[in-house]
């Protein structure tokens, strides 16, 4: 796998997990309204840039294994 398939695998995996935290904020019952509007917001953006992140790299890997390199 390259490089660049392995940095966006990566990038996915760590937007995964800042959406996690913005849902823990935003469920967080002492949170403020603000905040918890500003997580929602988060969460969102997170999720959206991790399932790009998954298309790019599910796509990536595929033209790799259409090319015989794993």
């Amino acid at each position: 796998m390259t490089m660049h398939a392995e940095s966006i695998r990566l990038a996915s995996e760590g937007l995964t997990w800042l959406e996690h935290l913005f849902v823990c904020i935003a469920n967080a019952p002492d949170a403020g309204l603000h905040a918890k509007r500003l997580a929602e917001i988060g969460r969102y953006l997170a999720s959206d840039a991790a399932d790009s992140a998954d298309c790019a790299y599910a796509e990536m890997r595929s033209d790799i294994e259409k090319g015989g390199a794993q």
